[in-house]
């Protein structure tokens, strides 16, 4: 190495082409300094914020104060941490509005008028209400026998108690809904298993074994037992299980976090290193791997319980379970540490079922390398968390694995499933109720699941689920005179949440004839993480007064005139009415820009209190001949004038959803529409009125009212978005019903037996 004359390094190699010197010093100058290319004198940067301590009930300010560097600056926001940028302008502030809690690094990144770039974090850690389950009160009959059980066709109240250990909620409603397994169920394997770890499902509550006498445990070679070796071959009850289409009888526990199926004696239990594959390494055969590592055990032990503890998931509440208890475990070779976890699995041999629960200090477990799940040897092994995959195994969770064909809990008809909660202070706590029906088609021993999503108050969101399931008894009842309370008559429209607006759910109810049940059916416009304006269907039964509905996305395969679109499920939603202009909305995604994004907001009607326009239009409209995208009208009267609220839901020229806005007096035939950019769900809210962009004109036609018309769309999407939507007088025709019909309401959900 050379230092300080930097010509001396460039003379090595041999050959003009090869030769730094012959490029950088062609002159023979002997140049000391050479000047880099592209230098960058950039601004310097310090971020702060209105609050240190910021609640979900204060707006927060981020204020940048810039020097150095050449103006004029850009600012480029990032305000909920997520890593995507959320807005550039010109402004050196801008104000979020949360609707969590949540520890983020906001950032800005400022660009000055030559391109340099400065960045810089500040951390922002909000409060909001934390509404945790500690009890569930006392379910109440409403209609029945009243003999104290639960029969078919009853209706009852079932409830939790929450306890508020944060900022003070304001107006919070309790969302429940029906235990829907399919919105809860990882995918199955190639024989048929699936799993969860959802609350709703699979609740943890484990089961202390520890007054039984450990097993005696077998060595492998020199080990000691409790680091490599296994149990003797322990009986599942008195009977068996099926397992990947074997009947299991026997079972061996390994130190090293595994159950062997049917062990024969060369299976040692001393397989140390654990594989995602579907072949072990040792020990060949079917496993049960609770949490496969190399790990050394206290004791190992087994009960057989004749009903168990912790009532299986599915089927009935009062079944048998064999329990395989690790206590005391930790990681080989740490001899120094104390034991620092135990774990157990249970099997419920008349269900099938598998649950895995853990307790203790999980943090030197070494889950990273650690696999849990099934192995059936003969297709990939069917993993609930293992390898370099994000762990999933902790304390607080249990994961539960279901075979082939399960019947899961489900079934209950939601007639109120708001509940209140109402203005809850610190520490203080309250008990919220949905009201339920049970359908006189369930069976005696039957079980079917409620679930509590989630605590929603006007401006905040509190998610910690907790099952609440009806036991049907053994001996029952069917009661056939419960009819369901009259259904509300949902004013059809848009809804959104007044603390988040520049988002919304336009909504219908669409009558279907018996024994159909009316259909929701409601377009959501609101965004991607990036805030570019995106939509996505909400469609599913109204049973009682709740909607447990797919969360659908449509996209553009090919434009006009071979339009063809294709729809896919993105995630669920349930929606609880609560009165015409108003509905409890909570949500979760599993794919696409939102998936992992989860929330909840009360919404109310967007034109609550107005009168509707004499020609009202209202409603969803579409082009049969280019079914996938469409448009709702809004007809209603403000300031004496009769006014249209319309949204455009079409594709830009990628083929991915887009909306735009148009909003002018009735008597207009035509009027600008414009496009936004506004906040994803569960995203930070932004003010959206800055980003209106103008996208061109809308028109429109309806000569004799609610019923067919013509639309015209002359749309060129501004920057960030791109593409063009221009069509000519095309033929629009309702999807849903006549504006404020009684058509849409079904007097009496007397039908309780679907």
């Amino acid at each position: 190495d050379y230092f300080g004359r930097l010509f001396t390094g460039w003379e090595g190699e041999n050959t003009a082409q090869t030769r730094l010197k012959d490029h950088l010093d062609p002159t023979g100058s002997n140049v000391l300094v050479l000047d880099g290319r592209d230098r960058c004198n950039a601004p310097t940067v310090i971020l702060s914020t209105s609050s240190d301590s910021p609640t979900v009930r204060e707006d927060l300010t981020f204020n940048a104060e810039v020097s150095g560097g050449i103006a004029p600056y850009r600012f480029t926001w990032d305000v909920d941490g997520d890593g995507v940028d959320d807005r550039t302008s010109t402004e050196n502030r801008i104000t979020a509005r949360f609707d969590r809690a949540q520890s983020i690094d906001a950032r800005v990144r400022v660009t000055d008028a030559s391109g340099c770039t400065s960045s810089v974090k500040v951390p922002v850690n909000v409060s909001a209400p934390d509404l945790l389950v500690e009890s569930a009160p006392p379910a109440q009959q409403l209609c029945g026998d009243n003999d104290g059980e639960f029969d078919p066709g009853e209706r009852w109240r079932l409830g939790v108690t929450v306890r508020n250990f944060s900022v003070a909620s304001v107006n919070a409603l309790a969302q429940f809904a029906p235990t829907d397994a399919s919105s809860v169920l990882a995918a199955p394997d190639g024989f048929g298993y699936r799993y969860t770890d959802d609350t709703a499902l699979c609740e943890s509550s484990y089961i202390d074994i520890s007054s039984q006498a450990p097993l005696e445990l077998s060595p492998v070679g020199n080990a000691r037992a409790t680091d490599e070796g296994r149990s003797a071959a322990l009986p599942i009850g008195t009977g068996s299980f099926q397992f990947y289409g074997e009947s299991v009888s026997t079972v061996a526990m390994s130190t090293n976090g595994y159950l062997i199926t049917n062990p024969d004696r060369a299976m040692t239990g001393g397989d140390f290193l654990p594989n995602c594959g579907n072949v072990p390494l040792k020990d060949p055969g079917k496993r049960i791997r609770i949490l496969h590592n190399d790990y050394e055990a206290t004791a190992l032990r087994t009960l057989s319980q004749t009903r168990c503890a912790r009532p299986s998931s599915v089927g009935a509440s009062n079944q048998p379970c064999t329990i395989f208890d690790w206590s005391g475990m930790r990681r080989f070779a740490q001899n120094a540490l104390p034991p620092q976890f135990d774990m157990q699995v249970i099997v419920y041999p008349l269900s099938n079922q598998i649950v895995y629960q853990y307790r203790g200090d999980l943090s030197d477990a070494d889950l990273t390398i650690a696999a849990s799940g099934l192995m059936n040897t003969t297709s990939p092994a069917y993993n609930y968390s293992c390898g370099a995959d994000a762990p999933r195994v902790t304390t607080d969770k249990a994961a539960c694995f279901f075979p082939p064909n399960t019947s899961y809990p489900g079934g209950l008809v939601v007639s109120q499933g708001a509940g209140e909660i109402g203005n809850l202070a610190t520490e203080q706590s309250a008990s919220a109720y949905a009201e339920v029906q049970i359908p006189t088609s369930a069976t005696c021993g039957q079980r079917l699941g409620l679930s509590y999503l989630a605590g929603v108050d006007e401006r905040a969101v509190s998610q910690h689920s907790a099952p609440v399931n009806v036991n049907i008894a053994n001996q029952c009842n069917v009661v056939d005179s419960c009819p369901l309370p009259t259904q509300i008559a949902l004013r059809g429209g848009s809804f959104y949440n007044p603390q988040r607006s520049g988002v919304g759910l336009v909504s219908f109810v669409i009558p279907r004839p018996a024994p159909q049940r009316p259909l929701f059916f409601g377009a959501w416009f609101t965004a991607d993480p990036d805030r570019r304006s995106s939509w996505y269907i909400l469609s599913g039964d109204l049973i009682g007064n709740q909607v447990n509905a797919q969360i659908l996305q449509s996209r553009q395969l090919t434009p006009a005139p071979n339009f063809r679109n294709v729809v896919t499920e993105m995630g669920r939603a349930q929606i609880s009415l609560i009165s015409p202009e108003k509905f409890l909305l909570t949500y979760q995604f599993s794919a696409g820009q939102n998936a992992g994004r989860s929330g909840g907001e009360i919404m109310q009607h967007l034109f609550a209190g107005l009168s509707a326009a004499p020609t009202d239009i209202t409603g969803h409209y579409y082009d049969p001949s280019e079914s996938g995208w469409g448009q709702t009208y809004e007809s209603f009267i403000s300031n004496g004038q009769a006014q249209q609220f319309m949204l455009s839901y079409l594709y830009d020229d990628a083929g991915n959803p887009r909306w735009t806005l148009a909003s002018f007096p009735d008597s207009q035939t035509s009027g600008p529409a414009h496009t936004f950019e506004v906040h994803c769900p569960g995203c930070a809210w932004i003010d959206f009125l800055p980003t209106g962009k103008l996208a061109g004109t809308h028109a429109r036609s309806f000569p004799t009212g609610f019923g067919g018309g013509t639309t015209t769309t002359q749309f060129i999407l501004p920057a960030p978005l791109s593409g063009t939507w221009n069509r000519t007088n095309a033929s629009i025709f309702p999807l849903t019903v006549r504006p404020h019909s009684t058509a849409n309401v079904v007097s009496t959900q007397n039908n309780s037996n679907q």
